[in-house]
């Protein structure tokens, strides 16, 4: 385990000592650039659900319940900073805030998802120190670049407006701290991609509470230094390697990632989820996602998607007779279609998927056992070059299920602007 932190440790110190500038050519730093993002929307929402047979979630059968909704918000807000350092050093930072966030009404959230200095080692490399997304397909690192997706709901698992009902950790990696990423030519149209980062394991690990005041144990809450600390010697490590062409006309990549799922308590959203099921503690779940995104752009069309396969290390749990069923793994899907009719009008269709062996295996009769679909048309107009208007019908449903049916079908208009 020394020999181990001793190697992260070198790997930090190297990288950290490519981003010093060179005091021996130094130069006059340029501005500092600040811009953003932001995206204001109006959502009607109507939720449909209906209980065919009896189940063990304890909901009677033929049970119906519906609900409605419209409401305005602020959708996302973005600022981005910019300071080029020297002709090889930029500073970067990126503060957002979603779902109308108020802290005196206990809206929304504000978080700081990127705040990293680069530096261009060589030409055609450029290494990272600080917390940033980490490359893995293609959406991962621009899902806040709202004004510069068609869509005004993204594809499921990147959607803000649904985290609280899917994990987005379980299917993403949320952050790095160090990230060496490059291209090479490799013919006259094809450029070859890679990038491979390291941070910590998903956010679950960290300290949640301020030192000397929750249940923690004795070993952590005497080492614990402040809240966010990581409790665990686990780290997260990933990469993509892809190839696009050098007139954008393709892009393909496969990527991966490797971590722990965090399964040694049971959380609150855990128990509200699945009221009646004795909840099993597995402890430090070795997993390993797969990615792979392909897009296209010819003539007027252009097309985008991606797959994710979560797996997980099943062998130690296996070994308990009563847990030799278990399954966590996870698939995730989606695809989308765009037709530009001309550079200020558009039209796209979508389809997301994603299923979650887990659910299966908690609860065999559960509503969401055989996956969740989300379809997605709408069209957007740009009236300037820095504004778009956005208007987008979704629905969300159960894929099929002899048990329930569930429905949620959206409406949302939006206002999205580069400023």
């Amino acid at each position: 385990m020394k020999r181990g932190i001793a190697t992260y440790c070198l790997i930090f110190i190297g990288v950290l000592t490519t981003l010093l500038p060179n005091t021996g050519s130094a130069q006059d730093s340029d501005d500092l650039y600040i811009f953003g993002f932001s995206q204001t929307i109006f959502n009607y929402k109507n939720v449909h659900s209906f209980t065919k047979s009896g189940d063990i979630t304890g909901v009677p059968v033929d049970f119906t319940a519906n609900f409605e909704s419209n409401t305005f918000a602020l959708h996302q807000l973005d600022l981005f900073f910019r300071k080029p350092i020297n002709e090889k050093t930029v500073f970067f930072l990126n503060l957002s805030a979603t779902g109308s966030y108020s802290s005196a009404l206990n809206f929304g959230n504000l978080q700081i998802p990127e705040g990293w200095v680069s530096y261009q080692i060589t030409p055609n490399i450029i290494g990272k120190v600080g917390l940033m997304a980490p490359t893995f397909n293609n959406l991962n690192e621009i899902k806040n670049r709202l004004p510069l997706l068609p869509y005004l709901i993204r594809p499921l698992i990147y959607e803000a407006l649904f985290y609280g009902i899917f994990s987005e950790q379980d299917y993403l990696p949320q952050s790095a701290y160090l990230q060496v990423s490059g291209t090479k030519l490799l013919t006259r149209n094809t450029i070859f991609d890679f990038a491979f980062n390291m941070g910590n394991s998903e956010y679950s690990y960290a300290s949640q509470i301020e030192p000397g005041t929750g249940p923690i144990s004795v070993g952590q809450e005497s080492a614990t230094i402040y809240n966010g600390e990581n409790l665990t010697t686990l780290l997260s490590f990933g990469g993509r390697v892809g190839l696009r062409s050098v007139i954008d006309t393709y892009k393909l990549g496969v990527s991966f990632t490797r971590d722990h799922d965090n399964r040694n308590e049971i959380t609150n959203y855990s128990v509200g989820r699945f009221p009646n099921v004795n909840l099993p503690v597995f402890g430090d779940v070795p997993r390993y996602r797969i990615g792979v995104d392909l897009s296209w752009n010819w003539d007027k069309l252009s097309f985008e998607s991606e797959y994710i396969r979560v797996l997980h290390d099943h062998s130690e749990i296996h070994e308990t007779p009563q847990y030799q069923n278990v399954n966590m793994n996870k698939t995730f899907y989606y695809g989308l279609l765009n037709y530009d009719f001309n550079n200020k009008h558009y039209a796209f269709v979508g389809f997301t998927h994603l299923k979650d062996n887990a659910v299966e295996f908690l609860m065999p009769n559960s509503p969401d056992a055989s996956g969740f679909s989300h379809l997605s048309l709408g069209t957007g107009w740009k009236p300037f070059d820095d504004i778009v208007l956005k208007l987008q019908y979704s629905k969300a449903f159960l894929a099929d299920n002899p048990y329930s049916e569930a429905e949620i079908d959206m409406i949302t208009a939006g206002l999205s602007v580069i400023f």
